[in-house]
């Protein structure tokens, strides 16, 4: 069965659920017109750096003159600017392609179950027997924490001593549409559908 975010498939005792992620548009546009100025001042800072244009300010001086420490110490302001700049301007072009093709992917059969999260070649699995899953769940988020999510239920299982969120910002129907197929498996630990 496949909706407009989720592809939901089950087999005789498996079940395949891919959950894409929710497009959230003012953000993408928003970011999207953000990076064109993020591009400017990454070429400005590498134009900067690169020419030299500050430690030039002392070279027809004494090389100990405060000109020329002054220019090093922008150049090297510069260059920290331009890390920080740079792994800002990563941050959001990865956000961008979260929204627009990332994708959180559950399988559960008889003996093993695996989640992975995906944005194009960054690519995050676990897998744990199933033996080792006490507790399967679709319950409330804490939007309080998330404020920025749209839904407001998560998949999750405990295992291992620990609580493994699958799948988050869940609508409504989405978390039926999941939770009826769930119950329909034979699985050896519990199963709660918390949405109350």
């Amino acid at each position: 069965m496949k909706t407009n975010r989720i592809d939901l498939d089950t087999g005789q005792d498996a079940l395949w659920l891919i959950v894409s992620a929710r497009r959230q548009w003012a953000r993408i546009v928003f970011m999207s017109f953000w990076l064109v100025g993020w591009l400017f001042g990454e070429v400005f800072a590498l134009y900067v750096i690169s020419s030299g244009m500050f430690s030039e300010a002392g070279s027809n001086a004494d090389p100990e003159s405060a000109a020329t420490g002054a220019g090093i110490g922008v150049t090297l302001f510069m260059l920290a600017w331009l890390c920080g700049w740079t792994l800002g301007g990563g941050f959001a072009i990865f956000s961008i392609l979260k929204m627009l093709v990332g994708r959180e992917k559950v399988e559960i059969n008889t003996s093993y179950f695996s989640a992975s999260k995906s944005v194009l070649f960054a690519y995050k699995k676990r897998g744990l027997p199933l033996d080792t899953i006490k507790r399967m769940r679709i319950d409330k988020e804490d939007l309080a924490r998330r404020q920025d999510a749209k839904g407001e239920y998560r998949l999750q299982v405990d295992a291992d001593g620990k609580t493994h969120t699958l799948v988050s910002a869940l609508d409504a129907a989405e978390s039926h549409e999941i939770a009826d197929a769930i119950r329909g498996l034979e699985l050896p630990f519990e199963f709660a559908f918390d949405i109350t």
